[in-house]
């Protein structure tokens, strides 16, 4: 599957409601990165700050 990155959004953190963990490191995700991956499907990963960095770069 290849992976087409398209757009960053930040995480609005909603009291009482699930964390939403790093995917690369395990820490609190803030932002999310969408990419497609052919057709109409979109895949959306969530990052910490420090780690988001890697994936913009990568594209």
């Amino acid at each position: 599957m290849k992976k087409k990155f398209m757009s960053l959004r930040s995480i609005i953190a909603v009291p009482n409601g699930k964390t939403k963990i790093c995917k690369t490191c395990g820490n609190t995700a803030t932002q999310e990165a969408l990419f497609n991956v052919g057709g109409d499907i979109t895949v959306i990963e969530r990052y910490c700050i420090t780690c988001v960095t890697n994936v913009t770069a990568r594209s």
